[in-house]
């Protein structure tokens, strides 16, 4: 056993809290970036008349008197459905180019997908056929929205926060896995993120034992930022007065559980085939911290810095102590990207993000 110098680990403790506070990773998980205008004002002035005083009364008239009407036909009609969503991305000015099949299976199935936005669930349900959503209940515009969608397709959104609606939206989802012709759709990191970055893979979408197919979407970043705001009025009114927003949807085969694999190993895997096509940066960040930033959640990150330290402090980390992770979580592996410069080492063993890495799974070890 390595005896701990407590005057330098003090030192790394604090030089972490430095680079945490300057890099700040997690929130820029969900912060929204710039997209670069033209430096012309002329120009820059010809693109607000333009999309504001012509491309927003036109997709404000789609919605109005060519989207209500589709809408209202496909509650009755459930086979119109499809093509009210592809009237709302005509509307929104969607450009999406698929990459790969998207299969139709003659078993009960689902998609799961990285997540940024509302628009995700527009850009994979209207091709070829839609999904079943299983996602997180809303109020105002979006909550309407959802309404619509439940009512046309047995969608379920529920608040993740009650635990009787969780039980029932559960019950719901077992359910639907007896019918041999049910096509899910649910997106494992349960918090919208900038499309930059992926973030945890919660293991109950992957414990079904139906096939997975693994869905990829890369939004180009150089007319909109796609990041989606809880507020959904003015979010509306951004994408609306955009030029375009172009997509890159990948559809990858279907797979399984495979042997001697657990759910955790088995949400990784496909996570990691996902931020790789969608050249997202891969991370263990746990959405729901930014969903509920409480003081619970706070105290529950410090101690699991705190078990952190104490692991090294007794050398853990060298015994079989730590490998529990293999029932229930993700597997030690190096996350980061190939291109990232190399880290200061802290506690002679890790580097900054290594460390924040394991802390994420001392997180994960007391909730789950």
């Amino acid at each position: 056993m390595v005896k701990r110098n407590l005057l330098k680990d003090s030192i790394g403790i604090s030089s972490m809290g430095i680079q945490a506070m300057l890099d700040d990773e997690y929130r820029r998980t969900y912060r929204p970036y710039k997209i670069k205008t033209a430096s012309n004002i002329v120009l820059k002035c010809l693109s607000v008349i333009v999309r504001f005083l012509i491309l927003f009364p036109f997709r404000l008239l789609i919605f109005l008197f060519i989207l209500g009407p589709i809408m209202l036909i496909s509650l009755i009609y459930k086979p119109f459905f499809i093509y009210a969503l592809k009237v709302i991305n005509f509307g929104l000015g969607l450009f999406i180019v698929h990459v790969g099949e998207k299969k139709r299976l003659d078993q009960s199935h689902v998609y799961v997908a990285n997540h940024t936005s509302f628009l995700d669930y527009l850009i994979i349900s209207s091709h070829k056929f839609p999904q079943t959503a299983i996602g997180q209940s809303y109020n105002g515009i979006y909550g309407a929205f959802s309404n619509f969608i439940s009512k046309s397709n047995n969608s379920v959104f529920f608040e993740r926060t009650d635990k009787k609606d969780k039980d029932l939206a559960v019950g719901l989802i077992k359910q639907y896995m007896t019918d041999d012709k049910s096509s899910l759709l649910i997106f494992p990191e349960g918090k919208c993120n900038n499309n930059r970055y992926s973030t945890l893979f919660f293991k109950g979408s992957f414990g079904f034992n139906i096939p997975v197919i693994p869905v990829a979407i890369k939004f180009k970043k150089n007319l909109v930022s796609p990041v989606w705001s809880k507020n959904m009025f003015p979010e509306l009114l951004y994408l609306l007065t955009r030029w375009r927003i172009d997509v890159i949807v990948t559809w990858f085969d279907p797979t399984k559980l495979e042997e001697n694999e657990t759910t955790t190993e088995f949400s990784h895997r496909i996570k990691t085939l996902i931020s790789n096509e969608a050249e997202l940066k891969n991370t263990l960040w746990n959405g729901f911290i930014h969903f509920d930033e409480s003081e619970k959640q706070r105290t529950e990150l410090k101690d699991a810095f705190i078990h952190f330290y104490s692991k090294i402090r007794n050398s853990d980390f060298e015994s079989d102590q730590c490998k529990d992770y293999l029932d229930f979580y993700y597997p030690v592996v190096n996350l980061k990207n190939q291109n990232l410069k190399k880290s200061k080492i802290y506690f002679d063993r890790f580097s900054y993000e290594d460390a924040f890495l394991e802390v994420n799974k001392e997180l994960l070890r007391k909730k789950f």
